[in-house]
């Protein structure tokens, strides 16, 4: 059966809630009080919880009986945050305030605890690490060894992260320093860092187009990042043929020069219109920022702003 698991934290629902996916239902609830974020094993097929008015004890939902199996202590106060899975270990590691939690596959005990703790995880399969970042350092985990093998200095705080499998990337929102950096997990090396709004927040990666969007709840906008090395293969190109140095401003049409068909794309990546030579109608867009792009990515590309 396919499931989907929700923690409910709030007063007074205190519970995870368990959904059919498929018919779209609510099958059980299971009390948990005050549980905090989730995290589901794929190979013990168990859900990982903690609770945020009990922060010593990890609690492990058996998914095929949606009953508690298993709470282990953590011996700590200090506030836990988040969760990944390293795939190669297939250990569970936690984030709390001062230390990182690393604990077995059935979670019925911890294998490790690893000092300096952080805001966000995430697991770099090859070569079997896991990230962690907070207090303005990202911290590389050795998978095989659970010790800090690297740091990486970036400063600010309140980090999240997200890892990029097709390029062997790690992207770092840092709040406090309004920036993303991007770290070359091969190396351990930060390689680029793009300043943001005033609150880059929480990373998710699209393994369709290999972009990496960013919230950010004070600015109310989403950053859509495409992988840098292809930005910089664009740029190239366009300035070889001339470039353009502006967008285009539009009110209800753009002329498009070249010769070639493209496709108008919005700051998400989608495709919202064919464009042409010519003229190119835009009264049906909402007003903001899109992209023409060419079926030969060298061509380059043009910014056009609708008002």
């Amino acid at each position: 059966m396919a499931k989907l698991y929700i923690s409910c934290s709030d007063d007074p629902v205190y519970r995870i809630v368990v959904l059919d996916a498929r018919a779209d239902t609510v099958l059980q609830y299971i009390p948990v009080l005050g549980v905090g974020s989730l995290l589901w094993h794929p190979v013990t097929n168990r859900i990982f919880c903690y609770t945020v008015w009990n922060e010593d004890t990890v609690k492990v939902v058996d998914c095929l009986t949606d009953q508690v199996v298993n709470r282990t202590p953590l011996r700590t106060a200090d506030g836990l945050y988040s969760w990944c899975h390293n795939p190669v270990s297939d250990l569970v590691y936690l984030a709390a305030y001062r230390a990182v939690f690393a604990l077995t596959p059935t979670g019925d005990s911890v294998a490790a605890i690893i000092p300096g703790g952080g805001d966000d995880l995430c697991a770099v399969p090859l070569p079997n690490n896991v990230y962690g970042a907070g207090n303005g350092v990202v911290r590389i985990i050795g998978g095989g060894t659970n010790l800090v093998i690297d740091s990486i200095l970036v400063g600010g705080g309140w980090m999240n992260l997200v890892y990029d499998p097709g390029h062997k990337k790690v992207y770092c929102s840092n709040a406090s320093a309004r920036k993303v950096d991007i770290i070359d997990a091969r190396a351990d090396t930060l390689i680029k860092t793009i300043p943001l709004g005033r609150s880059p927040g929480v990373l998710c990666w699209n393994s369709t187009n290999s972009r990496v969007y960013i919230t950010d709840f004070m600015d109310n906008v989403v950053y859509v990042l495409r992988d840098t090395s292809v930005g910089v293969y664009e740029g190239r190109a366009v300035t070889k043929r001339g470039g353009w140095r502006e967008a285009t401003l539009t009110r209800g049409a753009f002329l498009w020069s070249r010769n070639e068909t493209g496709a108008l794309l919005d700051v998400s990546g989608r495709k919202v219109a064919d464009v042409k030579p010519g003229r190119n109608d835009t009264h049906a867009l909402a007003p903001g920022v899109y992209t023409v792009v060419t079926a030969d990515a060298a061509c380059g590309l043009r910014v056009v702003k609708i008002r």
